[in-house]
């Protein structure tokens, strides 16, 4: 039953991609005009120290034991450095990772145009704001992942109690991405569950979605503690 559900699925999102009015949205849309200026600013921006930081942390480092180990003295969860991780041992320069930001961005670009409840004119504002369209996209910086994140929970938002897990998720990788990004899935997650409360809400999939959610703030706090030795040094500074 499950398999025939995921094959009408599949079959639906074949036959909207083959849809004229699918194709004519996409051009109509901020994606290309936006992936276009993320090409350009490739070439353009050249990249600040924290950038070429996170590139030579997940270069040099030999082991994900390791890269553990390094993380513990920057201060941030390791999913940006988790998705840089593969790019730098495949041997490809640091332009990999503003692709990776650049594609993040686009996608940002994507979802706020089919979901956010505005205007297009506001829509076509957003993306090509300063944020967005600089901060998040020229910059290779873990930043855009939150964003991902917080756009992907208010697009699933209504389906938060019929899919507790996929939220959960969600809240998990927001969580990861950086201490801003624990802060806020930690204040969504508290919300949810007051509802959740209210609503008596008290399914199995509920449990394993707040085990989820709760693992993944905790795996975040976990990498964020800061080392004993950085610690004194710090206070001696």
């Amino acid at each position: 039953m499950e398999q025939a559900t995921g094959a009408n699925r599949l079959q639906r999102l074949i036959a909207r991609l083959q849809s004229p009015s699918a194709w004519r949205s996409l051009v109509l849309s901020p994606v290309l005009p936006f992936a276009a200026l993320s090409l350009l600013l490739l070439w353009w921006h050249e990249p600040w120290r924290d950038e070429a930081q996170a590139w030579l942390i997940v270069r040099d480092t030999t082991s994900f034991a390791q890269l553990r180990h390094v993380l513990a003295y920057e201060g941030t969860p390791a999913l940006w450095h988790a998705l840089l991780w593969p790019l730098a041992k495949l041997g490809l320069p640091f332009l990999a990772a503003r692709v990776l930001a650049a594609a993040a961005a686009t996608a940002c670009v994507a979802i706020l145009w089919k979901h956010a409840p505005f205007p297009n004119w506001a829509r076509w504002l957003l993306c090509f704001g300063y944020f967005l369209a600089y901060e998040y996209d020229a910059i290779a910086r873990s930043y855009v992942l939150g964003f991902l994140f917080l756009l992907l929970l208010a697009a699933c938002d209504r389906l938060r109690f019929e899919r507790p897990g996929l939220y959960a998720l969600l809240l998990a990788g927001l969580a990861n991405t950086s201490f801003h990004g624990l802060l806020l899935a930690a204040v969504l997650g508290g919300a949810h569950l007051v509802e959740v409360v209210r609503r008596k809400e008290f399914g199995r999939n509920t449990w394993v979605a707040a085990a989820v959610a709760a693992a993944g703030l905790v795996l975040a706090a976990s990498q964020m503690r800061p080392p004993a030795d950085g610690a004194r040094s710090s206070t001696e500074g």
